[in-house]
């Protein structure tokens, strides 16, 4: 594809962290840029191509998925020509980062939205069809409140207005509520953490085009490595050094766009509650750690929608998910052979992330897994793939057949015999069972690698080991008796 990148992001929060740290660390591919869709729908329209208030056109979109649900309303909304079919390609937020927030201290944190009955009488949150709005509309039915007593309003504005006693805000502005402060009571309900059945739903998803997908997987690949690289440093890095690399990435996007979420102007300040909204992320295992796009999340997702949109048409799992990126990124996608062998040719140049440190931050975070993102060790022909399989089976089978022969020795060893020879057969009964242990580990190694095709690592030949062990015990114990 060409050089240039556009990944179009719905939401400018701090919520969307793991788009901009990848950015900033130069996780991406080279020639990738950020740009803000204000919107699900004209990040939806970016991706397509098609016409939106921004003048948007892009590669990847980070937003609602399920607005795929109405393709058919984005396609009429073309004059002329195809619209190119939207594929989700990975999950960012696997739970809510919505939050219902209220000042009044009488109003304290509940295990069950029921539980706010008779204390709440207003709900404000963000604007349809975003999915804040329709946890909020299922948050009235909780409540047996009328939709008079639902306030919608625009992104980063839902805390302009003072707060009620009798209201909650449904939020995803993690940093305001830090602002405010986590701990004093303010956040009464958690839909991240706390058990409803939306916990494990869809969020926010990755979406790019059917042809862009079809032509370029190596782009797509590389997209989603440095997303997944950044939420990895997100969970596990120092909490410092994470704090001030997100900070810095964080304090580039507000610039850009002119805008802070901040009241605060001191900067110090300012990065404590950067630092306090990471420890919340953490808590609440906000990202999808393997980027996958789980099907009952999905149709979690779908569930929550159908109540609340009319002519809701739900959108199938199989036709608008491709899972071949996830799984090769599960898998470490650089050491899969067939698209290694592009790679080192050059047929896809330039689409590995090139990893670049902040100085003296997360340096040994990045150095390690992601500093070469080829492995030139790695067997690189396809011809290397067909021997690696057909030797595991036929260790497999060897394996098998060795359990099946030294159980059968075991149990007449270790039952003995009267005579001269009693002790010998117990030695061998001995030297039989350790064999026997190895070629158990042995044959499950083996199956695994076989039927998950899992090639990952194989320079260890960790297996093989295990099995000459085995069967050089089991010859050994052959040749003796």
């Amino acid at each position: 594809m060409d050089d240039k990148i556009v990944i179009a992001h719905a939401y400018r929060g701090f919520t969307y962290l793991p788009l901009f740290l990848a950015h900033e660390l130069g996780y991406f591919p080279r020639g990738v840029e950020l740009a803000y869709a204000d919107g699900d729908v004209s990040a939806m329209q970016a991706v397509l191509h098609l016409a939106n208030p921004r003048n948007l056109v892009c590669d990847f979109a980070i937003c609602d998925p399920l607005l795929i649900a109405n393709l058919q309303g984005f396609i009429s909304l073309r004059e002329w020509g195809e619209v190119e079919e939207p594929i989700v390609i990975g999950s960012l937020i696997k739970r809510p980062p919505l939050w219902l927030f209220n000042t009044n201290r009488d109003i304290t944190p509940v295990g069950k939205e029921e539980s706010l009955q008779g204390l709440i009488r207003k709900v404000r949150c963000y604007r349809r069809p975003n999915t804040g709005y329709i946890v909020a509309r299922r948050l009235l039915d909780k409540l047996g409140l009328d939709d008079e007593s639902l306030e919608q309003v625009e992104f980063d504005t839902e805390f302009q207005a003072p707060t009620a006693v009798n209201e909650v805000v449904v939020t995803s502005n993690i940093l305001r509520m830090g602002e405010v402060g986590f701990n004093n009571n303010n956040t009464v309900f958690s839909y991240a953490s706390k058990k409803t059945d939306i916990q494990d739903m869809f969020f926010t998803g990755i979406i790019t085009r059917q042809d862009l997908f079809a032509r370029d997987l190596a782009s797509v690949l590389s997209v989603l490595a440095g997303l997944k690289k950044a939420i990895s440093d997100i969970n596990n890095a120092d909490p410092d050094d994470i704090a001030t690399v997100a900070f810095d990435a964080f304090k580039k996007q507000m610039a850009k766009h002119q805008f802070s979420p901040f009241e605060t102007t001191d900067e110090t300040r300012q990065r404590a509650i950067v630092k306090s909204a990471i420890d919340v992320i953490r808590q609440e295992k906000l990202y999808s750690p393997d980027l996958e796009v789980s099907k009952l999340a999905w149709e979690r997702s779908i569930a929550l929608r159908r109540p609340y949109i009319k002519e809701w048409k739900d959108p199938e799992y199989e036709m608008y998910t491709r899972e071949i990126p996830v799984i090769l990124l599960r898998d470490n996608w650089e050491r899969h052979i067939a698209l290694k062998q592009d790679l080192l040719t050059g047929t896809v140049d330039n689409t590995i992330p090139t990893p670049v440190a902040s100085p003296g931050v997360l340096l040994p975070a990045i150095t390690g897994d992601a500093a070469t993102a080829i492995d030139t060790d790695v067997p690189r022909s396809g011809l290397v793939a067909r021997v690696q399989r057909t030797t595991e089976a036929w260790g497999t089978i060897a394996t098998a057949l060795f359990l099946l022969g030294g159980g059968q020795r075991i149990i007449v060893g270790l039952r003995g015999k009267t005579g001269v020879d009693i002790a010998q057969n117990r030695w061998a009964a001995l030297w039989t069972t350790l064999s026997f242990l190895a070629s158990v580990v042995a044959f499950g190694l083996l199956s695994r690698r076989l039927f998950n095709r899992d090639y990952s690592h194989y320079e260890k030949y960790i297996t093989w080991w295990l099995t000459l062990f085995a069967l050089a015990l089991g010859g050994l114990f052959a040749i003796q008796t």
